[in-house]
């Protein structure tokens, strides 16, 4: 090789080099806390820039900058960026035909887009791809694939997958173990660092479970509602129901009243937090005078289940509404079932309580599956003291039918044993009614299942999840989760 020939070639193999660096090197912007100043991005959109036109759609996503929600402008600046090559764009671009931004949903094109991010190196492409696997969207559910990316996309400085994070473990979901103390102290860290409105807005979703508000810590209070307030103003979808309900259950409620009827009034918000003010009851009267009012919670959370939301809330409110009565309306089971079945695929701890209810002892014939209820009690009766206990009940106290004190005894016992959950009185009855029924021989094989661990011990757990598989209440690659120590 004569040596113009070796230089030449030794400057292309350079600049290929090169390349692939500089491909590698991701601009800062929101996606990891960085965001621009106003000023460079209008005059980067002005000029097409791809990046900037990828930073606006991002920060008008969540209100970022004080820049106006706009689904067709998101849409038109994250499909020009995407265009012309740009990874945040192509992030971005996803999300839209993920959620339905501006443009009809559609799933598979959503997940093609944040592969091609993921594969360029953008950290916010590789979020959307985890969120994909872990709700099954455009691709099969695969909680493990979609936790290691999510993890992989926080470690690189995504400020969303920090959050998708910290939520999975703060609800102990996507086949993550529950754990509320690191999950609200990711979020904390990242609102202290990053001060946007997203992480607001979830810490905030959080102040129902507590309404004495001792879960957001004092310092970040009045950075969270400011935050939210920004996000409102620019017509972000789904803040003005939180804000509204955080400041009801803050005594403020002269203030957060109007943002929960004005977020009631708009479809858009629906398919969000919007009807878990009317959760809080009593709470919610004590703290800001709102009335607790179930009819409008079970509306407008079957509204936006049919809309597709997949929040936890939403999806048991729905199932809730068609188990008991109101506002004139009949239980009607089967419409639960299908909701439930989604709580349990979240890793929801009460959603096998609540089928074993549903197909266990009940008076319809037509719903009635004893097997398959009892499946779902014994493999739930580990991490829901209700299942637990509506077991025991069930066989103690149910359809005649259905009566074996042996195992109703043996659950019962396992019920005082735990400790929570059902009231120790409540509990000691059921117990005493089982002991009244057995003979000297049954009862020591109750006390054999209860030397055993029934039913909460592996050995009875075990073949409940194979059997809930088995009629595809749970996917055929679900994991078998293990009983809280």
């Amino acid at each position: 090789m004569n040596s113009g020939l070796r230089l030449a070639l030794i400057g292309a193999i350079f600049q290929l080099a090169l390349g692939i660096s500089q491909a590698a090197e991701i601009p800062d912007g929101s996606w990891n806390g960085k965001s621009w100043e106003r000023e460079r991005l209008d005059a980067g959109v002005k000029n097409g820039d791809p990046e900037a036109l990828a930073e606006w759609a991002y920060c008008a996503r969540i209100g970022q900058l004080g820049i106006p929600y706009d689904e067709e402008l998101i849409f038109s600046y994250a499909k020009q960026s995407s265009d012309a090559g740009n990874s945040y764009g192509m992030a971005i671009l996803s999300k839209c035909h993920l959620a339905g931004t501006g443009t009809e949903k559609n799933t598979e094109l959503g997940f093609k887009l944040a592969q091609a991010s993921a594969d360029a190196g953008h950290p916010l492409g590789l979020k959307n791809v985890a969120t994909c696997y872990l709700q099954g969207e455009g691709v099969p559910r695969d909680y493990d694939q979609g936790n290691q990316m999510t993890k992989k996309s926080m470690d690189q400085g995504c400020v969303i997958a920090a959050q998708n994070r910290a939520l999975q473990l703060y609800q102990g979901i996507c086949g993550n173990p529950r754990n509320r103390e690191k999950g609200l102290q990711i979020l904390t860290q990242s609102f202290r660092d990053f001060r946007d409105s997203n992480t607001a807005r979830i810490i905030i979703s959080f102040v129902p479970e507590d309404p004495t508000g001792k879960k957001v810590p004092l310092d970040i209070q009045d950075g969270l509602v400011e935050c939210l307030r920004t996000a409102h103003q620019c017509g972000v979808p789904g803040v003005t129901a939180i804000l509204g309900q955080y400041l009801c259950l803050n005594g403020r409620g002269n203030e957060g009243i109007p943002l929960v009827i004005e977020a009631c009034e708009a479809p858009d918000d629906i398919a969000h937090e919007v009807a878990v003010i009317f959760s809080n009851g009593l709470k919610a009267s004590e703290k800001a005078g709102a009335v607790g009012h179930y009819a409008t919670l079970f509306r407008l959370s079957r509204e936006a289940a049919e809309l597709g939301s997949e929040s936890i809330n939403i999806l048991r409110f729905a199932s809730d509404s068609y188990l008991y009565k109101w506002g004139g309306t009949k239980p009607n089971p089967e419409k639960a079932v299908p909701y439930v079945l989604k709580l349990a695929e979240r890793g929801y701890y009460q959603a096998h309580g609540s089928l074993g209810r549903i197909y266990f002892s009940n008076t319809d014939s037509k719903i009635r599956d004893n097997r398959r209820g009892i499946a779902h009690l014994v493999y739930g009766s580990s991490f829901d003291p209700g299942a637990l206990h509506y077991l025991a009940e069930a066989f103690i106290i149910g359809r005649p039918e259905d009566h074996d004190f042996v195992r109703g005894y043996a659950a019962a016992a396992a019920t005082v044993g735990r400790r929570q959950g059902t009231p120790r009185e409540k509990a000691d009855r059921i117990l005493n009614l089982a002991r009244k029924e057995l003979n000297d021989e049954q009862m020591e094989e109750a006390q054999e299942l209860i030397d055993q661990g029934y039913p909460t011990a592996e050995k009875f757990r075990r073949p409940a999840f194979e059997t809930l598989k088995e009629y595809g209440d749970l996917p055929k690659s679900a994991k078998f989760k293990k009983a809280p120590r």
